[in-house]
């Protein structure tokens, strides 16, 4: 009798899955993307499965041992199904804009990043690229859908977090490129090997400055591999941050700090990224290349306004001397339970001034390669130059940013375009926004949804000219 309760129990809770799944796979997800239908179909598979180890529960040629761990496992697969609909949780068109998930989607494409993904709102300050590999879902005789499902998945699944509405502001979206960087740094992560590799002295020199943090004349083996596994998290922060600005341009650097500003309230400092203030002193002299024409003398001569570090981010935390950061860190490392907290301190103090001078090489080998294979994705100065001359003024007159020529052709905006107009005229032109008809509370709130809805408009436009000259 208690098995049987128990059964009858797991295939009421089974059937309501179902009911749940059967019901998203109808929902229309932001811009018909496949991602969701796909994760669906695998939630679904797992779903049968259990519901055949149920039926197998009650062959009477097994022993009651084995029956029980059928109706356990059953169990065990509807509480991963229940944890995969929590992970495709915020994917709905009420939670992410329906107008944004293309235009992303389309970054991903032209990389060439052909894994299966599905976008995602979340009630948090928070911007992340999450991978699923085949394990996440490995299951003991599974059913024949789940088997038909996983066939259906270019492996690892990509799922890629943005913010919700509160700050889900279209410019800010820009730090979605930042993910894309992720997607694509094992294709770089050698040639940057390579280069840091000619940067041996650096490397010395880090190593006998955290010795030195700890009074010793020398690291020990774990201690050394602690050190590597730091800076290889910080290298592939710093790649993502390149390839993003790369492709993107100042919008990229705008949003990033803007939204580390409002949403991380602290030095940003961690085991697996740099300090706010580092990656943002790095990017700013990027922005500043004495090479050629750069992002802010194009700035200033289309705006009239200074293209300042702080521009977006005044607030940001500032990074302390090395003295006052080892201390600082060595206090909040003490707070946590376990680890090394002399050491994790010592290691993050010194890979500050590391960073600071192998970025150059970082930032040249994501460029090279960004050059080399995906050079109609570079966003020059020149490419912000000629958006701000066509866009900047009309956007001001409330014309969306739907169109940009490219060699004197009118083709559809890139998203880089629509972009960079868009902090454009945020950063520079708010005053000349007119407030919207019967506008009444936080007039500068009023004008910045109004431009947000321009943004969203001239995505949504520009997108469906893409559909009709992909039909065409």
């Amino acid at each position: 009798m208690p098995l049987e309760n128990a059964r009858k129990a797991n295939g009421l809770f089974l059937a309501r899955l179902e009911e749940q799944v059967a019901a998203l796979q109808l929902t229309t997800f932001p811009g018909r993307h496949p991602g969701p239908y796909c994760w669906l179909a695998i939630v679904r598979g797992i779903i049968d499965t259990a519901n055949a180890y149920l039926s197998s529960s009650r062959d009477a040629e097994i022993g009651i041992d084995q029956a029980n761990k059928l109706v356990v496992d059953a169990a065990a697969l509807g509480q991963l199904a229940v944890k995969c609909l929590g992970d495709l949780k915020g994917a709905e068109a009420s939670e992410l804009p329906y107008q944004l998930v293309r235009p992303l989607q389309r970054w991903l494409d032209q990389l060439g990043i052909d894994r299966t993904t599905f976008f995602r709102a979340e009630h948090a300050p928070n911007y992340e690229l999450a991978k699923f590999g085949p394990g996440y879902f490995q299951v003991r005789d599974p059913s024949p859908s789940l088997q038909e499902a996983m066939k259906g998945i270019e492996w690892p699944i990509h799922r890629v977090t943005v913010p919700s509405r509160s700050l889900g502001m279209l410019p800010y979206f820009a730090v979605v490129a930042h993910e894309a960087g992720h997607a694509i740094f094992e294709r770089i992560s050698s040639d940057i090997e390579q280069g840091l590799n000619g940067r041996s002295d650096a490397a010395a020199d880090l190593l006998e400055r955290v010795a030195g943090r700890l009074g010793k004349n020398a690291l020990e083996t774990a201690e050394t591999m602690r050190v590597i596994k730091v800076l290889s998290n910080w290298i592939e922060e710093l790649a993502a941050d390149s390839v993003a600005h790369i492709i993107v341009g100042p919008a990229f650097y705008f949003a990033l700090f803007g939204f580390l500003e409002m949403s991380w309230p602290s030095l940003g400092i961690a085991e697996t990224h740099p300090p706010s203030d580092l990656r943002r002193s790095l990017l700013f002299g990027k922005m500043q290349s004495p090479h050629g024409t750069n992002y802010a003398q194009v700035f200033l001569s289309r705006t009239g306004v200074e293209l300042r570090k702080d521009i977006n981010s005044p607030g940001l935390t500032l990074c302390p001397d090395p003295d006052d950061l080892f201390d600082k860190l060595k206090a909040f490392e003490m707070l946590k339970a376990g680890g090394h907290p002399e050491l994790d301190a010592a290691i993050m103090t010194e890979m500050v001034a590391y960073m600071e001078e192998v970025h150059d090489v970082v930032h040249s080998c994501c460029e090279n390669y960004l050059k080399a294979n995906f050079a109609n994705l570079v966003y020059t100065p020149d490419k912000f130059e000629a958006d701000l001359d066509r866009h900047l003024n009309a956007l001001c007159a409330l014309i969306p940013p739907i169109e940009a020529e490219e060699e004197g052709i009118l083709r559809p905006a890139a998203l880089a375009t629509i972009l960079n107009v868009g902090w454009a005229v945020l950063l520079t032109r708010m005053d000349v926004i007119p407030s919207p008809n019967g506008a009444y509370g936080n007039e500068d709130a009023k004008r910045m949804e109004r431009v947000h809805a321009l943004l969203v408009k001239a995505v949504e436009l520009a997108e469906a000219r893409h559909a009709w000259e992909d039909a065409a």
